[in-house]
């Protein structure tokens, strides 16, 4: 899990800038809502929960998701969930699996309904007759991705036939994007690696005067979030350049973003690695449409969560994969955006 907003030291003097650099402080925890599934519809959640990080190495929650069930008798339903290799596929019945099986008795009873004091949807923001569940799943020692398979059965060895997902694991990966504040007034800046620490540097152009900031290091589970405001006075050639190299010191690559990219109408992204999804909070639904694809994914759905008074009506809360918050995704990778309703 990313902790946003622990970046205190880095400042203005630290870039080079005459200008504030405020860290950006974490969001209040919100009420938001689950996919909606329909009847039979299945989603695996891996991270912590209501969170939606998959990585190999550390003690991870599985969350099972669920639409209403398909037939009669549901009560009496055990959720048994197999993570293995992606190599192998699901065995016919849960007995029959050859990995460790995780077991949830009673999947469809009415306590998995989600509902008022879940901690999936504290609010109920959940649609109608959607059942979820968690479980420790224990550390994962696969890599590159995990093959999930859940057979919904009475008994593990009913030939049920099993749901399978491939859920990739996150390990090593790094985001990292720049976006224009509203009202084109400065820019916002958001990197964070899976699994790892890295580190960067910021050269700065001021009026014609350049400087070049120290290398400074983020450790492993933690996210840079920055925001660096724009003066009337700055010259239209400002801008900074962003350098960011791994836990051994390797480049990373770099971003570089100027006055001019922070005042363009429509909004200009800059982005590396892979899709950095915390700058979605506080957008226009319109403005993060073009922040996802900016950054490499794709929007699936657009669900509407509880209206928040804190977040202006129908902008973005944050980013959702399989139901979880996501904060960074592989490119190519189908978010849904939760936007502040009714």
């Amino acid at each position: 899990m990313l902790r946003k907003g622990i970046l205190a030291a880095v400042t203005a003097a630290t870039l080079g800038l005459g200008l504030g650099l405020p860290a950006v402080s974490p969001a209040p925890a919100r009420a938001l809502p689950l996919l909606p599934l329909a009847r039979g519809q299945l989603r695996v959640l891996l991270g912590q929960t209501g969170q939606w990080q998959p990585q190999a190495g550390k003690p991870l929650t599985l969350t099972l998701i669920s639409g209403p069930p398909r037939g009669g008798h549901a009560s009496r339903t055990t959720a048994f969930v197999a993570l293995q290799p992606t190599a192998r596929a699901c065995a016919g019945s849960a007995r029959a699996d050859r990995a460790p099986l995780l077991a949830i008795p009673d999947f469809y009873s009415p306590g998995h309904l989600v509902a008022a004091g879940s901690p999936l949807a504290p609010d109920g923001g959940a649609r109608r007759g959607v059942y979820a569940a968690s479980l420790a799943a224990g550390p994962l020692t696969e890599r590159g991705a995990v093959r999930a398979c859940v057979w919904l059965a009475g008994r593990a060895g009913a030939g049920a036939g099993a749901v399978t997902r491939l859920i990739p694991l996150l390990n090593g990966l790094f985001g990292a994007a720049v976006w224009s504040l509203p009202g084109g007034n400065g820019y916002g800046l958001d990197a964070a690696a899976v699994g790892t620490g890295f580190s960067y540097a910021v050269d700065s152009a001021v009026c014609g005067r350049s400087s070049a900031g120290p290398r400074t290091s983020v450790g492993e589970g933690d996210e840079l979030a920055a925001a660096l405001s724009l003066g009337d006075l700055d010259c239209a050639a400002d801008g900074s350049r962003f350098a960011f190299f791994s836990a051994h010191g390797d480049p990373l690559g770099t971003i570089a973003y100027s006055e001019a990219d922070a005042r363009a109408t429509p909004a200009v992204f800059g982005h590396l690695g892979g899709c950095e999804l915390a700058g979605v909070d506080g957008l226009s639904l319109a403005t993060a449409r073009r922040y996802v694809a900016a950054v490499g994914c794709r929007v699936a759905r657009v669900l509407t969560a509880p209206y928040d008074e804190a977040l202006a009506r129908a902008h973005v809360g944050e980013a959702q994969v399989d139901g979880g918050e996501a904060t960074l995704a592989p490119p190519g990778t189908a978010v849904d955006l939760v936007i502040n309703g009714a």
